[in-house]
């Protein structure tokens, strides 16, 4: 028996005993209790207080305490004078669980003895050990029997009796982890029982490469401590992250078995006796001091110490470093670090949390408390404690106290239950927050077995041998790998040996051996010839020990030996050179390249001229340059010696044997060259005379001959033509094409520098390159008296009112003609006769012919007082003559100067403020107005307010002058003066201004036309104008401008009138004329009016089309207004100030309306201009125009609501990007139509063209019309008042060929091109004009070439300006008018021209307008009249009709159709399918055509992420001597071309990179010289273009054919080399990219693997090419979302979104309401969807958003036949039509029932338009609504038919509604127009209303209708609906139906009468 039990005994026993026996007498001194109980934990911190004794005495003695007994070890002792019990020495529960103290008490001679006992509680703090550390036990590889099966225990002992039973194991490391290339659904190959420690494999394991090892190394961990749920209820999860692996993968921790492990303390106990540990009462405690172990350790494993912190708590380590702790939150919650969980929980990991003690008692009831007792600070007051709860199911949670001992606990705690003490000690949790871990390693051996074949690391060897070598000779070393272990018997002993060999044909001996240890491969037979076989391919085969063999392909090269002569490819050459010039050495140029061939490879080829072989040898010679030799010229060539001319005629040879082995001639060979002079342009044209002088009188009438001065040009003997011009003389003259000067117009004299100028005359010849030679002529001008004499000034003269007669001045003359010739004085002054007759009262004359040293002159005065009230001024015409009578009347103004002699009248004044909106400076309104004879009594008169001002009006009391605030708003505002006047002492004179304010919108500026009139004043125009009354001279101009422009159906509005038109940046206030600040200066007799026209609907007409009407009727207006009139022209310069640039609003507008000039729209800043008439004020914007030179065209892909075009609309798509919808027949970012008809007598107005050169024009024109008028730009009306030609373009077809008329300052230029384009084709025309030359070319010069055709004289015209254009304006503001004129055709002499243009009108279509590289709109035109948008003829020339997504082209002549982008088929309506291009990918096309050598044409559609580059498509001639190819450089499209001869070399689309993940069509050209590519609709910088012909101009020669090989010239995405039929590599090759409708000259090619073959292609090679263009992984696989968001995949890149047609608002999604950016066109109606929405469509248009006007279909030539057949038919049908109207009429009634019924839940219906106007039935739609699972396939992605989902083409989850009449013939409503009906897929529909399949495709790929299965109106059971699927691939566009739409909750238009069954679990389709 335990001792400890036994003195329990006995002292129980004597207690007992003393308290029963009697007698004795009771001592003085007792205790409190005669027994204190206490339980510490053993790890209790030394020197706590255990507990405290009390023992009293009855007398008040003093008492004294000690420890009698019971404390052998020294672990306590007591405080005698306070009895208390403190902690002294380290308690083990491993060595006594409980202690009995007794304790002693004296004082006053007595004494008194109690029980003290402490029961202590484990602690873990004992780790685990491992007895047998570091296991290492053999598994045989492969063998997978009895799996999984324990192969081993690996088992810890845990000391701590806590831990008996509660260990739990985890294995880590090899096979538990998953390693890099594993694939993630492997799973594990070992686990471990997390009770018993019981290793288990689960997989037979590999040792092999690349996944095996040949030693697998487990690392197992084991953890005790008090883990809730681990020893009862499950395993604790701990995770191990992966890098890029977002799914965590749980590490194990064996499998739970409850039931094992009850014996788990004996073997404990057993494993720690062993090594040398002592057992005592069931408890193993080591013989050291355990204290101390986790300083010493335990074994070589490492062993922690960790605290269970909470939920889901790990500490993870990286091998074997220092871990780290993490809080794992689970359901997206975040991580914190173990730092932050102490922070917010109270506690730290272990060694960083707070120590304290919890000190409980059960004694009495008021005792249950618990105190914290700081070791620093002492106790604090009462609270709960918190720890953390061992497990890891647990959180951090509240700890409660320790439970009180129960009652029945007495006997067994020795009695100690009445009182007892509690401590606790460690760490903040206590036991239950200690964790140890130890680790050990266990390494698994895999023993090898011979289960791998050898392998060849290279599967293909290549050797190489020189050919005559003997036998034995080694050729390569051959070397195969075993993956079995080398060291282990004979797996990996390889022997070799040749399985199939090479035989000589001749002997049937083998060529090669191999040494079957060594590998080494010789030759068996001697003298191999390279030329016989190049090449040998051998199969080699390696067998390991075991009999396992591998083959690998041995490839043995013969390399070269130049044992054969070479051979020249000809045995004669002929070349045609070019003269050089005699003055300069022979250009080192090549003349001829020779060729010739070797069949040898390894040998050099040199050439020469055989010396002394003919004429001419020593004149060539020949380097040599790779395999070829190049003729060059060693003297001059000239073709005009005789010799020369006659040719040359030579030997040239050829060696490989080096520069020296021409001896051998049996390696020698040599051909004839004969060599012919060519004659070329070396000699200028030469003036008969170099200068000449002329006289002429100035009156010459136009045409004079001044001079001849011809030239002549001995080049083509003496046959060259010359072309001459003349720059300089005034700008007057002219030479014709004989070299005859004369006058191109009159001349003036008396001009600057009008009496001589010099002429240089340019003779350029016609040779190439031209060559020029000039002339000077001097011209001298012979004076005329043709200048009457003018009044010298001051013309301007004052007169005070009421004086006196006074003089008022002298008038003296001059006479700018010449004196000497009597062209002058003496002068003649007289009043002239026409004057009133108040001037001839008022005004005398004197003449003194003494006057200005006798040249006479005059005394002007006045005859009497003049009275300024009855004559402000006086206009005085005096009548001048000079020496020979030639006389002029000129106007004298004598202004009377006022005097204050009129006293003042009240009056009242009415102010229009135009303002601008945005505020602006303070506005000046005038002057206030009061009636007053007098104006120039300003200074005796004072303005003051009448009565409390107003706060938004100053007013200046000096001057009378009103300011308006910049606040000031829209309205009426009445104001109150009064005016005194000190010279009348008048005061108090009312004075009242109403001020009305009107504010201009951006708009009404933009649209405002200005109109100049001259001479008027603008007082003069708005006096008497009210703006609702019109009235006055503004009224009429008002009323002539609105007949003019539509009459009552517009308004004419007036934006800004103000003076002095001629300088734009003044800005002049100009003030009454009654009341001036000072003496007056005179204002400018013009005045600007800013007209605009706004029709009924608030509509403001066109700018465009304003300012033509208004310059076609300046002659009406001039007529009605008395006053010269003029559209403003006038070009200022635009400025970067305040003033000169538009506001953004105004930038839309700008381009929506297509100018390239408009009204600067500042909102701020902008000046006012007052115009005071006194009694009113009119104050507006000064508005100026500046016409750009910049482009302001819009070449954004996105839109606002202002700039789509033709009626498209601006709606926002899926990625938040606003995007154009737009009708049919527009196309491109903003809806442009690019083409127009034009009738008989068609015409139509355009944006004006850019003033500024250069200036590119180009367009399409289609006609069979010889005469007709392309474009005009010009003035509208006649322009009488000329000095100089007015400003003309025009372009027009003149007996079928082009031609271009120009006047204006740099002189008439007229060119024409010999080539017809009246041919019924379509045919481009260039226009270039900078600043020296204009340029017109037909066709791109890429048509009409042949052999013979030696220049471009048939594609091109170039001409230089007779004088350089400066910066100056080179054509007018007139609108652009295409296709004819609309005014009356101009005439010569009306403006200045030597020709006017044609009158005929064009017939035909004009399309692709382009200026400047943007395309013009043809479409939404200024005016037009018998125009259309579109080309009709084009459209009705095609047999059939090219569907939807396609279009008629080819001209009148070819009509063919041609689809759009990703469609092809019959009607257009097949999606193409594209092709996914990976490494080393490539595609070779064979064509059943051959391109036009000058003009092809390539396009292909592609898509790609990123800027990648690589060959896009490539046409090729023979051998690649020439080749144009498409390819991407950085995400750009390049365009490139090689071969000689070429003027162009590449050119490329840098602004519009392509990697963006969108599908784009990429196309490039190459006409003749010229080479432009262009990306998706080749607006704008979407196109680049290098026009060689147009830019270069000695590019005149022929360009080089490109006769593309039709066997072998198409190669797409990369250029391959092979050798022999091997493939090396692939140059440029395009990498991650799809490519799609490959095209040819218009032609589509194959693309593979969807298509192999067409009628124009056929595959020969293609390698890595995927079908489809779906990403090879999804891209949100590794991608998380915050929610709500969720991944959708982009194409190849995940996007956080709320899904299709929602969006994220707040922290929610919510859908988005697509009809509020009204997506339907046509008049369609839009009905939301949640998500997406339908477009219910008028009759006549069809499309997801009513796009399309649908067609009618073709009529075939048998239809008339047909349909008197089914009419003959029809009687025998009369039956069962009945029969059909019965069945329908009880359809549509249930389908009423079925749609109106509230709850149902019908996924479709019938909808029912009702009655139209005409009384006809109304229309049934079948709405079938349509669901799609997954990412649309690429033809769903591009059918019209799919709703949107804001524009997204990638859509998952996608809607779609199909809609298809019930009751007309299926061809007028064809639901086709939704889905293409060539392919289709089949899907059952169940009664649950949704559907998953295996598509299959019906038909055979053919076309097959959508089709619909009923039993008597109602859905069957099952029933079929198509859907379209491309090619064999039945794996994409997978549908469900579901019921996505309710109709009951989707209203329709006002027609529409939707009813639902009162049945709900039957549908209707």
């Amino acid at each position: 028996m335990d001792p400890g039990k036994i003195f329990q005994i006995i002292t129980n026993s004597t207690l007992l005993a003393t308290r029963l026996l009697p007698g004795g007498s009771a001592s003085p001194l007792h205790f409190s209790s005669p027994r204190y109980c206490a339980t510490l934990p053993e790890d209790l911190t030394l020197g706590a207080v255990v507990l405290t004794v009390a023992a009293s005495h009855d007398h008040g003695a003093e008492v004294r305490y000690s420890i009698a007994g019971g404390n052998s070890d020294g672990l306590f002792s007591m405080d005698e004078r306070s009895g208390t019990l403190s902690l002294a020495a380290s308690l083990d529960y491993e060595l006594s669980r409980r202690h009995e103290l007794v304790v002693a008490a004296e004082g006053g001679n007595a004494a008194a003895r109690a029980l003290i006992m402490v029961q202590v509680t484990d602690v873990n703090d004992n780790p685990p050990v491992f007895p047998q550390p570091e296991p290492r036990l053999t598994i045989v590889e492969e063998d997978d029997r009895d799996l999984p099966a324990t192969i081993t225990r690996v088992e810890a002992v845990d000391a701590d009796e806590t831990d008996a039973g509660r260990l739990v194991y985890r294995v880590s490391g090899d096979g538990v982890e998953r390693r890099e290339g594993e694939e993630e659904e492997e799973g594990a190959f070992f686990t471990i029982n997390a009770r018993t420690g019981d290793l288990i494999q689960l997989r037979a394991l590999d040792r092999d490469p690349p996944h095996g090892m040949s030693v697998w190394r487990l690392r197992v961990e084991v953890r005790d401590g008090k883990w809730q749920g681990v020893s009862q209820e499950a395993t604790p999860a701990f995770y191990h992250y992966y890098p890029g692996d977002s799914s965590p993968r749980q590490a194990s921790w064996g499998h739970q078995k409850p039931d094992q492990g009850p014996d788990h303390a004996k073997k404990a106990a057993a494993a720690l006796h062993q090594s040398g540990s002592r057992c005592t009462a069931g408890r193993c405690v080591s013989n050291k001091r355990k204290r101390s172990m986790s300083h010493q350790g335990i074994s070589n494993r490492k062993t922690r110490v960790v605290a269970a912190a909470g939920d889901r708590e790990v500490r993870q380590q990286q091998g074997n470093t220092r871990g780290f702790w993490k809080r794992l939150r689970v359901g997206g919650e975040r991580l914190v670090t173990n730092s932050e969980a102490a922070r917010e929980e109270g506690f730290g990991p272990p060694g960083e949390g707070q120590r304290h003690l919890t000190l409980s008692s059960s004694r009495c009831q008021h005792h249950n408390t618990s105190t914290h007792l700081n070791p620093e600070s002492g106790p604090e007051e009462p609270h709960r404690t918190h720890s953390g709860h061992s497990g890891y199911n647990a959180g951090f949670r509240e700890r409660r106290d320790v439970p009180r001992p129960s009652p029945n606990s007495q006997q067994d705690d020795g009695g100690c239950s009445a009182a007892g003490i509690s401590l606790r000690g460690g760490s903040a949790g206590g036991d239950e927050g200690r964790v140890h871990v130890a680790e050990t390693v266990v390494t698994v051996v895999v023993k090898d077995i011979n289960d791998n074949a050898p392998v060849f690391p290279n599967a293909t060897m290549v050797g190489q041998v020189q050919e005559n070598v003997p036998a034995g000779s080694a050729v390569v070393v051959v070397s195969a790998w075993d993956a079995d272990d080398a060291t282990d018997g004979s797996n990996a002993r390889l022997t070799y040996a040749i399985e199939k060999n090479v035989v000589d044909e001749a002997s049937g001996a083998a060529i090669f051996s191999v040494e079957p240890d060594t590998g080494l491969v010789r030759t068996a037979r001697c003298c191999l010839d390279r030329e016989a076989t190049p090449e040998y391919r051998l199969q080699v085969v390696a067998t390991d020990g075991g009999g396992l063999k591998g083959t690998g392909t041995v490839v043995v090269r013969v390399v070269d030996q130049n044992d054969n002569p070479p051979r020249l490819a000809r045995r004669s050459w002929e070349v045609e050179v070019q003269e050089t010039p005699s003055f300069a050495p022979p250009a080192n140029t090549t003349l001829l390249e020779l060729t010739a061939a070797d069949r040898d490879t390894a040998t050099t080829l040199h050439y020469r001229v055989e010396p002394r072989s003919g004429l001419g040898w020593d004149k060539f010679g020949v380097r040599s340059s790779g395999s070829s030799g190049q003729l060059f010229a060693l003297k001059s060539l000239d073709y005009e010696q005789e010799n020369h001319r006659r040719g040359f005629m030579f030997r040239v040879q050829v060696t490989d044997q080096g520069p020296h082995g021409w001896e051998d001639l049996s390696h020698v060979d040599s051909a004839w060259v004969t060599v012919r002079v060519k004659d070329v342009n070396d000699n200028p044209p030469l003036f008969s005379r170099s200068h000449a002088h002329v006289s002429v009188r100035e009156d010459a009438v136009r045409g004079t001959l001044l001079a001849t001065l011809p030239a002549q040009d001995h080049d083509a003997g003496g046959q060259q033509s010359v072309q001459y011009s003349l720059e300089g003389g005034w700008d007057a003259l002219d030479v014709d094409a004989y070299g005859n000067v004369t006058l191109r117009r009159q001349l003036d004299r008396e001009a600057p520098g009008g009496d001589v100028s010099e002429a240089l005359i340019v003779a350029v010849d016609g040779g190439h390159p031209p060559r020029s030679a000039t002339a000077t002529l001097t011209v001298s001008v012979e004076d005329v008296n043709d200048c009457p004499p003018a009044i010298l000034p001051p013309t301007l003269l004052h007169v005070t009112e009421g004086s006196p007669p006074s003089l008022l001045g002298v008038l003296k003359a001059t006479d700018p003609d010449v004196w000497a010739l009597g062209h002058g004085p003496p002068f003649t002054f007289s009043l002239a006769p026409t004057n009133p007759p108040h001037i001839l009262s008022l005004i005398n004359l004197k003449f003194d012919p003494r006057l200005d040293s006798g040249r006479g002159g005059a005394e002007l005065w006045t005859a009497g007082a003049v009275d300024r009230e009855q004559h402000r001024q006086l206009s005085v015409a005096v009548h001048v003559s000079d020496a020979q009578g030639l006389s002029a009347t000129h106007c004298l103004t004598v202004l009377v100067d006022d005097l204050n002699d009129n006293p003042m009248k009240p009056a009242a004044k009415a102010v229009y403020l135009w303002k601008t909106q945005g505020g602006g400076s303070d506005a000046p309104l005038g002057r206030v107005f009061v009636e007053d004879p007098d104006d120039w009594d300003l200074g005796d008169k004072e303005f003051e307010w009448a009565g409390a001002p107003h706060p938004l009006f100053t007013l200046q009391p000096r001057d009378g002058t009103i300011m308006a605030s910049s606040s000031l708003r829209e309205g009426r505002y009445e104001l109150q003066f009064s005016v005194s006047d000190r010279a009348w002492r008048q005061r108090g004179v009312a004075a009242n201004v109403t001020v009305t304010v009107q504010i201009l919108t951006p708009e009404a500026l933009a649209h405002a036309a200005p109109l100049v009139l001259t001479p008027i004043m603008p007082t003069d125009l708005t006096r008497g104008w009210l703006p609702t009354e019109g009235g006055g001279v503004l009224g009429s101009l008002l009323k002539a401008v609105q007949e003019m422009v539509g009459g009552s159906d517009y308004a004419v509005e007036v934006v800004s009138v103000y003076g002095g038109c001629s300088d734009a940046s003044t800005t002049l206030q100009l003030t009454p004329q009654r009341t001036p600040l000072s003496k007056p200066a005179m204002a400018e007799s013009s005045t600007c009016v800013w007209l605009s026209a706004k029709d009924a609907q608030d509509r403001y007409m066109n700018l465009v089309k304003l300012q033509g009407l208004l310059a076609l009727h300046t002659r009406q207006l001039e007529t009605a207004m008395g006053v010269s009139v003029v559209v403003n022209d006038a070009v200022i310069p635009a400025s970067n100030g305040p003033h000169g640039s538009p506001t953004p609003e105004d930038a839309d507008d700008d381009a929506r309306l297509g100018l390239h000039s408009v009204p600067f729209l500042a909102s701020t800043g902008l000046p006012l201009q007052v115009v005071d008439a006194n009694a009113t004020s009119l104050v507006t914007p000064r508005l100026t125009r500046a016409h750009s030179c910049l482009d302001h065209a819009q070449n954004s892909e996105t839109c606002t609501p202002t700039s789509c075009l033709n009626g498209g609309r601006c709606v926002r798509t899926e990625e938040g990007v606003y995007r154009c919808v737009c009708p049919g027949g527009a196309e491109g970012p903003q809806c442009k139509v690019l083409g127009r008809s034009f009738g008989d007598s068609g015409w139509a107005w355009l944006h004006p063209l850019p003033p500024c050169l250069p200036v590119i024009l180009s367009f399409r024109v289609l006609t069979r019309r010889p005469h007709g008028l392309l474009l005009y730009a010009g003035p509208l009306a006649p322009t009488p008042r000329h000095a100089t030609p007015a400003p003309m373009l025009a372009l027009q077809l003149v007996d079928g060929r082009p031609q271009a008329l120009l006047e204006g300052g740099g002189g008439p230029l007229k060119l024409k091109v010999n080539s017809s384009l009246s041919d019924g084709l379509w045919h481009s025309l260039h226009l270039s004009l900078d600043h020296q030359s204009v340029v017109m070319m037909v066709d791109q010069c890429g048509r009409g070439w042949t052999d013979r055709e030696q220049n471009n004289v048939s594609c091109l015209a170039r001409a230089r300006w007779r004088a350089s254009r400066g910066k100056d304006v080179w054509v007018g503001s007139a609108p652009l008018q295409v296709g004819g004129l609309a005014q009356t055709p101009p005439r010569p002499e009306d403006h200045g021209w030597r020709e006017a243009p044609t009158h005929h009108h064009l017939t035909g279509c004009l399309s692709r307008f382009t200026i400047n590289t943007q395309v013009v709109d043809l479409g939404e035109v200024a005016n037009s009249y018998d125009s259309a948008a579109g080309c009709p003829s084009q459209n009705a020339a095609c047999p059939q009709h090219c569907g939807l997504r396609g279009q008629c082209v080819g001209g009148l002549q070819h009509p063919r159709c041609e689809c759009d982008p990703g469609w092809t088929g019959s009607g257009c309506a097949t999606p193409t399918v594209p092709a996914r291009f990976k490494a080393s990918s490539y595609l070779k096309v064979a064509l059943s055509f051959s391109p036009d050598p000058w003009t092809v044409r390539v396009q292909v559609r592609l898509r790609l992420r990123g800027p990648r580059s690589g060959l896009v498509l490539q046409l090729a001639a023979r051998h690649r001597a020439a080749t144009l190819t498409l390819h991407l450089q950085a995400g750009v499209a390049c365009a490139t071309v090689s071969g000689a001869g070429w003027a162009a070399r590449r050119v490329c689309v840098e602004r519009r990179p392509l990697g963006d993940g969108s599908w784009h069509t990429v196309a490039a050209e190459r006409h003749g010289h010229n080479l432009l590519v262009s990306v998706d609709d080749g607006d704008g910088w979407r196109r680049n273009e290098t026009l060689a012909s147009l830019t270069v101009p000695g590019v005149k020669g022929p360009p080089l054919p490109l006769a593309v090989d039709k066997h072998d010239g198409v190669t797409v995405g990369g250029l391959p080399e092979f050798t022999g039929v091997d493939l090396v590599t692939v140059h440029d090759d395009l990498q991650d990219t799809c490519l799609d409708d490959l095209r040819v000259s218009g032609w589509p090619l194959p693309l593979p693997p969807a298509v192999n073959g067409t009628p124009w292609g056929q595959v020969t090679t293609a390698d890595n090419l995927a079908h489809g263009c779906h990403p090879h992984e999804d891209p949100c696989a590794n991608s998380r979302c915050v929610a709500p968001l969720s991944c959708s995949a982009s194409w190849d890149q995940p996007r956080c979104s709320c899904g299709p047609g929602r969006q994220l608002l707040g922290a929610t999604c919510e859908d988005v309401d697509e009809c509020l950016w009204q997506p339907c066109l046509h008049g369609g109606s839009c009905q939301n969807l949640q998500p997406g929405f339908l477009c219910v469509c008028r009759p006549g248009h069809l499309g997801d958003h009513c796009q399309w006007v649908a067609s009618p279909q073709g009529t075939h030539p048998l239809a008339l036949p047909i349909i008197m057949a089914v009419l003959a038919l029809s009687i025998l049908l009369l039956a069962v039509i009945g029969v059909l109207l019965s069945l329908g009429l009880r359809r549509f009634r249930r389908g009423r029932e079925n749609l109106t019924e509230p709850g149902g839940q019908g996924c479709s219906g019938i909808v029912t338009a009702g009655k139209n106007e005409a009384g006809s039935d109304g229309i049934h739609l079948e709405l079938v609504n349509l669901k799609s699972s997954r990412v649309l396939s690429n033809h769903v992605e591009n059918s019209f038919m799919s709703v949107r989902r804001g524009g997204g083409s990638d859509v998952s989850g996608s809607s779609a509604v199909m809609a298809r009449d019930t009751r007309r013939p299926s061809s007028l409503l064809d639901p086709t127009t939704f889905l293409p009906v060539e392919h289709f897929i089949a899907c059952s529909v169940h009664e649950e209303g949704s559907c998953s399949y295996t598509p299959t495709c019906e038909g055979g790929g053919e076309g097959s209708n959508i089709s619909f299965n009923f039993r008597e109106g109602e859905l069957n059971q099952q029933t079929e609906t198509v859907f379209p699927c491309t090619g064999n691939d039945t794996s994409r566009g997978m549908v469900n139906l579901s019921q996505a739409v309710d109709l009951h909750k989707v209203p329709f238009p006002p027609l529409a009468n939707a009813q639902r069954s009162p049945n709900p679990s039957r549908r209707r389709v």
